[in-house]
């Protein structure tokens, strides 16, 4: 799972097409900060949950 995760968020984070991140998150930065979130051990599976995505 953490591997999906890292991988997931390492393409959103550097997205600059707005392709992965459009349909979720309002802007660039809020995309990036929820990449960040779910790529770190600490804070991937609450930011998973309130994203919806558990």
């Amino acid at each position: 799972m953490q591997k999906r995760l890292n991988a997931a968020a390492s393409l959103a984070a550097r997205d600059e097409t707005g392709r992965f991140w459009t349909a979720r998150f309002p802007d660039a930065g809020a995309a990036r900060l929820a990449a960040h979130m779910l790529g770190h051990p600490d804070t991937a599976p609450d930011t998973a949950v309130a994203l919806g995505w558990r």
